[in-house]
């Protein structure tokens, strides 16, 4: 009865905890506006007032010809969101002169603009980024470990919160080719900051820079350039969603438990500190007696085949010849492609450990090289 008590007590302490955060998440959700821009209605365009729907949030449509007649009309909406899906260049209304001093008075004055997909390069029709942003294809193909496209943050920032710093925002159900729209290589925005960067599988691809962040006046610009495909089937879809809506609540400054932290590109430098005095005594190495009683197989050279011994914590693999290749503590990798090397005493030389052919016997628990 007690442990029945308990669970129930821990079961409303938890719902209780999600509705605060939800409350704060959601604060004054359901009197954002948001204005749909958009150059062409397409799928795309009608998914995106479907989301927007469903989640509550007061929404109207909105083209480039419109703000020509009214560009004062912009100023009704807290978030202008411009979804662009193709490489169709812009329409020669949406880079008049009157469309763009609009944009810009609209964000300086403390309007809020979301820019996905290809219109992430509209920031450069707007003058809020001197360099040009790239247009480049990613295959999304499936080779045994699915296909998990998504973006990923330095540290911490709000459009990531509860996606632990990063989302694989797509998994299409077919093989396919996406396009991504930001900087790569040794491009970097100069007005700009770098959000998030290309991830896929285990990888972080630092160069490739794929969401930004800029600031006019009052105003706030996200841009999102890849992974962002509303209408076609989707495995992460509530990823997906859970990212766009951490969007709109960050430029609807809602609170979030930390401040955004960005990718740095600069230069780093290594400065001088103080040490802190640590009274600790590693003692002296020991001699590690296996057990005994244990069972033991193998007993014979080294060769090129995988091994890996694994605890509750720890992972640590690789081949009989060359020793340690990869430990782990997961979700994290400590240490990649270890090589050892040891002078004996009395000597100069150096040995290389997978250099030498070493006697292998294989316990419970127990690789051992000798």
């Amino acid at each position: 009865m007690k442990h029945l008590l308990l669970q129930l007590c821990l079961k409303v302490a938890i719902i209780c905890l999600l509705s605060v955060y939800n409350n704060s998440y959601s604060q004054g959700i359901e009197k954002i506006r948001i204005g749909i821009l958009y150059d062409t209605f397409n799928t795309e365009t009608d998914v995106l007032q479907g989301f927007l729907k469903d989640n509550g949030f007061q929404h109207s449509l909105i083209t480039f010809s419109d703000i020509v007649k009214e560009p004062g009309n912009l100023s009704e909406f807290d978030i202008i969101w411009f979804h662009k899906d193709d490489s169709i260049p812009f329409s020669g209304t949406a880079t008049k002169p009157e469309v763009l001093d609009a944009f810009n008075e609209y964000v300086v004055s403390g309007g809020r603009i979301f820019l996905t997909q290809d219109a992430v390069r509209y920031l450069n029709i707007l003058g809020m980024e001197p360099r040009d942003f790239e247009v480049r294809d990613k295959k999304a193909d499936d080779s045994g470990y699915g296909r998990k496209l998504g973006i990923h943050g330095f540290l911490y920032h709000p459009v990531f919160e509860g996606l632990n710093g990063g989302s694989y925002i797509l998994r299409p159900v077919r093989d396919t080719v996406v396009r991504c729209v930001g900087m790569f290589g040794e491009s970097v925005p100069e007005y700009g900051k770098v959000i998030a960067v290309d991830w896929d599988y285990i990888f972080v691809r630092e160069s490739k820079k794929l969401m930004f962040e800029y600031g006019t006046g009052k105003g706030k610009v996200l841009a999102a350039g890849a992974y962002i495909t509303l209408s076609s089937p989707n495995i992460s879809q509530g990823h997906l969603s859970k990212f766009l809506l951490n969007c709109i609540a960050y430029l609807h400054d809602n609170p979030f438990p930390e401040p955004p932290r960005y990718w740095y590109y600069g230069r780093h430098e290594v400065l001088p500190f103080t040490p802190i005095p640590v009274d600790a005594d590693p003692g002296k190495s020991e001699t590690w007696d296996t057990d005994p009683y244990l069972p033991v197989l193998g007993g014979d050279s080294a060769t090129s085949d995988y091994w890996d011994v694994a605890g509750q914590r720890m992972f640590i693999s690789g081949t009989p010849s060359g020793g340690v290749e990869e430990i782990w503590a997961h979700p994290f990798m400590a240490l990649r492609d270890i090589e050892v090397e040891i002078r004996f005493e009395g000597t100069d030389s150096i040995t290389r450990l997978s250099d030498l052919n070493p006697w292998v016997e294989t316990q419970p628990g127990a690789y051992i090289r000798t």
